[in-house]
């Protein structure tokens, strides 16, 4: 049922965490009249940057929004997202209880979301099939009457959901893991630090962000704390090193415990001169894939195929993977799952 009904939830507004529907889910006209009634009266083809300049706020304040609050990945993203994105984020502040911030780490980590979709599919009488690739779908039929496996199953469906195939051009995400000796900061033992395009290099167009978390998480002892910082890469960029970003912000932030008086550990921590920077005493760089659903609808399909995303996309949060889940869904379905938010049977 619609969250809202069982009491805790009546009053919560379109888009909150907890109410299954959220904006994503609302009509056209729901849509329309949330944006009319908070006067914003945003352009469907206006940026972010281009939005907040017009309400009169200064470069470092529309940063801040942009980046730290609507957490946007990349300085030319539209304004109705990242507005639809900056509401869920001040609904959320206080949320889950005092001093909690508008985050939650998903300490176990995503793998509940397909579970689910597994779980509701069978009931509707889908083939779930698992750790099975897929040798070919022939993408120039009308429609596809089944795929072949990669081990040589021919399996007959009237609908498909499968990974799109892989793009040897694509943008790709960049990160660095890194276990600290200490906090970031000394108040908190979770916390986001956003570097806005253009605060790391001149002509970046894509944020890089570093999340702390600490021994509440489960993720390792007390007394340590562990760091992630990413960043993409948009397919077409000619950089040469593609951890030139990552190394800049892990220079801002933390100390090279094998570089102890090495001249890059003189520069000044990201929170102030007088701050000082925790020790790295253990850490590794890695890339890969960056998915993107304007990638995968650019692809040739039978009617009767939906691509989804294989990899993870460069949002902060997982409002990309849904959203990405309701086109692939809307495609076949004309998305009937979705347009209903007064639906109470789903």
């Amino acid at each position: 049922r619609r969250s809202g009904r069982n009491g805790e939830e009546t009053n919560v507004a379109v888009g909150a965490p907890g109410s299954e529907w959220g904006l994503d889910g609302a009509s056209s006209a729901t849509r329309d009249a949330l944006n009319e009634s908070d006067g914003l009266n945003i352009d469907p083809d206006e940026t972010m940057d281009t939005f907040l300049t017009r309400h009169g706020l200064s470069e470092k304040l529309r940063a801040g929004v942009t980046y730290a609050l609507a957490l946007q990945t990349r300085v030319d993203c539209d304004a109705a997202s990242a507005i639809e994105d900056l509401k869920v984020y001040i609904l959320s502040v206080a949320k889950y209880g005092p001093q909690t911030g508008a985050c939650l780490i998903p300490v176990y980590g995503a793998a509940d979301m397909p579970q689910a979709f597994c779980r509701v599919a069978a009931v509707e009488g889908a083939t779930y099939v698992l750790r099975q690739a897929l040798r070919n779908v022939d993408e120039h039929a009308e429609r596809a009457t089944s795929v072949v496996s990669a081990g040589g199953q021919d399996i007959p469906a009237k609908f498909i959901f499968m990974p799109a195939p892989s793009r040897a051009n694509g943008a790709i995400s960049v990160h660095a893991v890194c276990v600290l000796d200490a906090s970031l900061t000394p108040e908190f033992s979770q916390l986001l630090v956003v570097f806005p395009p253009g605060s790391l290099r001149e002509d970046a167009r894509v944020a890089v962000r570093a999340l702390q978390i600490g021994a509440h998480t489960g993720c390792c002892p007390n007394g340590r704390f562990v760091l992630y910082v990413s960043h993409v890469i948009d397919a077409g960029d000619d950089q040469t090193d593609p951890y030139c970003d990552v190394r800049a912000v892990l220079r801002a932030l933390v100390r090279h415990s094998e570089n102890e008086g090495d001249d890059k550990d003189d520069v000044p921590s990201a929170f102030g001169p007088d701050a000082t920077k925790p020790t790295a005493i253990w850490g590794m760089m890695y890339t890969q894939p960056c998915g993107s659903m304007a990638d995968v609808n650019a692809l040739k399909a039978p009617g009767n195929v939906s691509y989804c995303v294989d990899y993870p996309d460069a949002s902060a949060t997982y409002r990309g993977a849904m959203r990405a889940a309701q086109e692939a869904y809307g495609k076949l379905f004309n998305d009937a799952m979705f347009d209903a938010p007064g639906n109470d049977d789903k």
